[in-house]
């Protein structure tokens, strides 16, 4: 498996926020803030402006507001692609700053409502220790204004494209306008899969339906959840989209003579060389292996048992037969 043998911090979610507001056009009327979590900029012709997610914390949304109000600008709505923390921990800052609508896909803005939720999934439902609460998994809580659906939609005087781009969270969609995609963290860049090795996702068939849906899109410019703007999303996408099976193929592989989900997240971690350095990290790699046992499991591939009082997991009769 590619990867092996490359030493990596498990389950790649993104980055630390904006590093700096460089601003970079893309279209006519739609802009990003270019950092380790892109920010889109959509601006109407009286200068209203919807931002595309608010990256990390309230630090970074205060920067953003500045930066927005710097340019003429007026922040009318957040649209966030998901609920992940590096996504939306800047809403409640640029609303209490700036009295714009804070706009979520369904499910997911639960979790901007709800913080704790993110790390209460991430500990299994119960109350999660101190080292998944934090602003990396944790961001602070945000009223919704309301959910947007998948279809062309009006969005404070804005023509924008919702699309369905579920997989990395379970509800996860797309903004797109005048040809340009912010696509939340529906794929990776190379480098970053380098670092992280394992691509974190909930629901890996969705997320490789989501990858599809890229591949067969043609816009002009797509914007990833981090890194900046993707030279050639087609590649980077096919590359994801590998390392998907590939991990899967691995999982299959530490689960089929029977284990333990535990046994299966130490040996998964052992053969990938990853350094978990902190509750949170593998907390993250736990879950994501727990999304390819799930998918595993739907396809056929692996069947689980309660063995005393163990959960134990093995490879499925059929597939124990090819």
């Amino acid at each position: 498996m590619e990867g092996r043998r490359t030493k990596g911090r498990a389950s790649a979610r993104g980055g630390e926020g904006i590093a700096n507001m460089d601003l970079l056009r893309l279209s006519q009327s739609v802009y990003c803030f270019a950092g380790p979590t892109n920010v889109g900029v959509i601006v109407g012709p009286r200068g209203d402006a919807v931002l595309v997610d608010s990256g990390l914390d309230a630090s970074t949304g205060k920067k953003l507001a500045r930066r927005v109000t710097e340019l003429g600008w007026r922040i009318a709505a957040v649209v966030n692609t998901h609920g992940h923390a590096d996504h939306a921990g800047g809403d409640a800052e640029i609303r209490r700053r700036t009295g714009c609508m804070v706009l979520a896909p369904r499910f997911e803005e639960a979790w901007i409502r709800e913080p704790l939720m993110e790390p209460l999934a991430l500990f299994g439902g119960a109350r999660p220790p101190a080292g998944l609460r934090n602003k990396f998994t944790m961001a602070e809580p945000c009223e919704v204004d309301g959910v947007i659906e998948p279809g062309l939609r009006d969005i404070c005087g804005l023509s924008v494209r919702i699309e369905p781009l579920a997989g990395h969270s379970p509800n996860q969609v797309g903004v797109a306008c005048e040809g340009v995609l912010f696509c939340g963290d529906a794929f990776f860049l190379p480098e970053q899969l380098s670092k992280h090795v394992v691509p974190y996702n909930v629901d890996i068939a969705a997320q490789l339906q989501s990858m599809e849906r890229l591949l067969r899109s043609e816009w002009s410019v797509v914007v990833p959840g981090h890194g900046g703007v993707c030279p050639d999303p087609g590649a980077a996408v096919r590359v994801n989209a590998e390392r998907v099976r590939q991990v899967a193929d691995l999982v299959w592989e530490c689960a089929a003579a029977g284990a333990t989900a535990e046994q299966v997240v130490q040996s998964a971690a052992s053969r990938l060389h990853l350094q978990i350095a902190s509750e949170a990290h593998y907390y993250l790699f736990s879950s994501a292996v727990g999304a390819y046992l799930s998918y595993l499991e739907s396809s056929g591939r692996l069947e689980c048992d309660v063995v005393g009082p163990r959960l134990v997991w093995r490879a499925a009769e059929e597939a124990r037969c090819e």
